[in-house]
């Protein structure tokens, strides 16, 4: 290609220096001829000039002949010669002559163009002249004709000058042509030698410019390729956006109606695309209250104006009637010449986000109400124990208000710092367990005062476990303490009293209960039957006083309890009892069965009045039928039940509440001795191990007790 570039190349030079020798013998021969038909012009520039002076020469001698009265002479036919002699004239001086090289060369020569305007006027004067002698023809003027004479030399003379002139200047004229001929054909040789060199050096550059625009448009093919390969990726990738995308995207036109919809807005809708494309989006998919507001936002869309409609959220309406809530981005679709053509919008169904906001909004405000309707102290503290909120009870309770301690930490409020760090290495730390028992402070208020407070932390976690923070709960305990206080120490007076009645009431019924006994046994021979009966009545009735101050005592002292450091064998326990109440047991004739019971960290004689008072009624109350008394337990966490099972004649429904209660013993008692104390400290007993008790009914008959304590090994 380059080969043929540079031939071409050659081929216009030759044409070039052809053409331009060509061109040269023409200017050559055409300015010969130029300067020849300049010579030969020169004759017919006489002959114009002497035309004039012709016709007015003419036009005197008919002028004369009318004058001698020649009748074939009209004076119509003389003034026209004057008048063309002068027009003649004008027409060489307005560059009009009939002869080309006048009308091209006169104009630019001043001095003729003076010469021919005398000439002009010689000829008027002349013209005149010859007016006033026909006017005058009657009347003979030697003047006149003499007049006439001289003008008519003189025009003789401007005419001689007016050629002179002409003749001169066709001369000069000839030789500043061949002077430009000249110059002409040394630039035209000069611009010939710098063509040829141009064009052999514009050949050598196409040549390379070829080579260079080979490359390029190899290149360019090359980067064609790879953009078309590259837009051809991203067309596909677009396509599979729009139909893998996990929100809705919707196309409209000017007039709001649908030209583009992707997988995920069919599924949102409840539609085809072929069911979609073309329909109205407000008529067809906004629910009817908010269509003239659709309407008003996708005008201001069309208009450019999104500074209001970018982003917002609103219901649509599906294909079923079901409505969802959608979040909305729109931007506006231009044509090539960047008119608004239509309307694109992204949306993302947030209608379950929606209900979550809402549900969370609610539970916020169900905490807020909460959190403020704590008759207890409640403080939110962050990982470093600053606190973060507290509620209206902590206000009260403290005097503070958040704005006046946010930030700060509790160390604020604790009357002894070393119980700050304390609880703050037991309970407020990471790797601290979540919930924590509760524990007692001495706290500080604002004003200075101390109080006592009951204070139950609790981690606060996000759904990942991360720590957020602590939750704190004080109760001030000041009422309680006092209470607690007053009760110790009337605790302590009634023990004394209890301790003085029993000693006091035990001093005279022991003797009393010996000498019933000792009159019984000594002078039975001496003592009538009615004597012995008084004693025996006076005797069981001192037994059962003792055995009711005993009992009293029991019920008393049950409220002190101090946990043992091992645990105690509750099997070991009620072997005991069976032991001592094996008497009884086979009088009644009943069987008693034990499993293997759970040991407890309480002290054995409380164990021991448990199992004592529950087995001794079963046997007492159900043993006159026989049959089975179960005895058995379980643990489960740091909770151990025990139960005593029998199968007798039970206890009637409406008594079962009050019969944990102080000598409350029943209608079914009988002849059955006891005092109505005993399972009262059964009750006692197991509120102090922090349990209960409580009774069913046997499935098919009897009573089912059920005791509850908590070990405190678990605790």
């Amino acid at each position: 290609m380059a080969n043929t570039l540079q031939n071409k190349s050659i081929y216009l030079v030759v044409w070039i220096m052809v053409s331009m020798g060509a061109i040269s013998a023409f200017l050559l021969i055409s300015s010969d001829a130029r300067w020849q038909a300049q010579i030969r012009e020169n004759v017919p520039l006489r002959g114009n000039i002497s035309q004039a002076r012709a016709d007015i020469i003419k036009g005197q001698l008919l002028l004369e002949r009318l004058i001698t009265g020649d009748i074939s002479v009209r004076s119509q036919d003389v003034w026209p010669y004057f008048k063309q002699s002068i027009l003649e004239v004008e027409d060489c001086i307005n560059g009009k002559s009939n002869i080309a090289y006048l009308g091209a060369v006169i104009p630019t020569d001043p001095i003729l163009l003076n010469e021919l305007e005398q000439l002009r006027k010689i000829m008027q004067d002349v013209f005149a002249d010859a007016k006033i002698l026909w006017e005058h023809r009657g009347e003979t003027d030697l003047n006149d004709t003499t007049r006439q004479r001289s003008s008519f030399y003189k025009m003789e003379q401007q005419i001689q000058t007016v050629v002179f002139h002409i003749d001169k200047h066709t001369i000069e004229t000839v030789k500043s042509q061949g002077r430009q001929f000249s110059i002409l054909f040394g630039i035209f040789v000069c611009s010939f030698s710098l063509a040829s060199i141009s064009v052999f050096i514009i050949s050598r550059k196409m040549v390379q410019a070829e080579e260079k625009l080979k490359k390029a448009y190899s290149l360019l093919e090359q980067k064609v390729e790879e953009r078309t390969a590259t837009l051809k990726t991203e067309k596909q990738r677009a396509q599979q956006y729009l139909d893998t995308a996990s929100v809705m995207l919707v196309a409209l036109n000017t007039s709001g109606r649908i030209i583009l919809i992707n997988p995920k807005g069919c599924e949102i809708l409840k539609v085809t695309e072929s069911e979609a494309i073309g329909k109205s989006w407000v008529d067809n998919y906004i629910p009817p209250r908010i269509a003239e507001e659709t309407t008003d936002v996708l005008n201001k869309i069309v208009e450019g104006d999104l500074s209001l409609v970018e982003n917002h959220e609103n219901p649509i309406l599906r294909s079923d009637g079901e409505e969802r809530i959608i979040s909305f981005h729109n931007a506006t679709l231009r044509d090539p010449n960047m008119e608004i053509s239509g309307v694109l919008f992204s949306g993302e169904d947030i209608t379950e986000k929606k209900l979550v906001q809402d549900e969370i909004a609610r539970g916020r405000a169900e905490f807020a109400a909460i959190f403020n309707s704590i008759s207890d102290g409640v403080v939110f503290v962050d990982t470093q124990r600053r606190i973060v909120r507290i509620n209206p009870a902590f206000n009260r309770m403290f005097g503070y208000q958040l704005a006046e301690i946010a930030g700060q930490t509790t160390q604020l409020i604790y009357a002894d710092p070393e119980s700050y760090l304390n609880q703050g290495r037991a309970r407020f730390k990471p790797d601290a367990k979540i919930t924590q028992p509760v524990f007692e402070n001495e706290y500080r208020r604002k004003d200075g005062t101390t109080f006592p407070g009951e204070t139950i932390g609790v981690h606060v976690v996000d759904e990942t476990g991360q720590l957020l923070g602590y939750i704190g709960v004080i109760d001030d305990i000041t009422e309680r303490k006092k209470a607690e206080t007053a009760l110790k120490e009337s605790n302590e007076e009634l023990d004394a009293f209890v301790q003085t009645v029993a000693h006091d009431l035990r001093t005279p019924l022991t003797p009393i209960i010996g000498y019933a006994q000792m009159l019984q046994m000594d002078y039975r021979e001496q003592l009538a039957e009615q004597g012995l009966s008084y004693l025996a009545v006076i005797e069981k009735a001192g037994e059962e006083m003792l055995n009711l101050m005993e009992n009293l005592l029991s019920l008393a002292k049950s409220g002190e309890m101090k946990r043992p450091d091992n645990c105690v064998s509750t099997d070991e326990v009620v072997a005991g009892v069976i032991k001592n109440l094996e008497a009884e047991i086979l009088s009644a004739g009943v069987i008693l069965q034990a499993t293997s019971l759970p040991s407890a960290r309480v002290p054995k004689t409380f164990l021991i009045q448990i199992f004592d008072n529950l087995i001794g009624n079963a046997v007492r109350y159900a043993g006159s039928s026989g049959g089975l008394i179960e005895v058995g337990g379980e643990q489960t966490g740091k909770q151990i039940i025990f139960f005593v099972r029998d199968h007798g004649p039970g206890i009637p429904e409406q008594e079962r509440k009050h019969i944990f209660e102080v000598f409350y013993r029943g209608t079914n008692k009988g002849e059955i001795k006891g005092s109505g104390v005993g399972l009262s400290i059964v009750y006692k007993i197991a509120r102090n191990c922090g349990g209960r008790a409580w009774v069913e009914e046997t499935p098919g008959g009897g009573c089912t007790f059920w005791v509850e304590i908590e070990d405190v090994a678990h605790s």
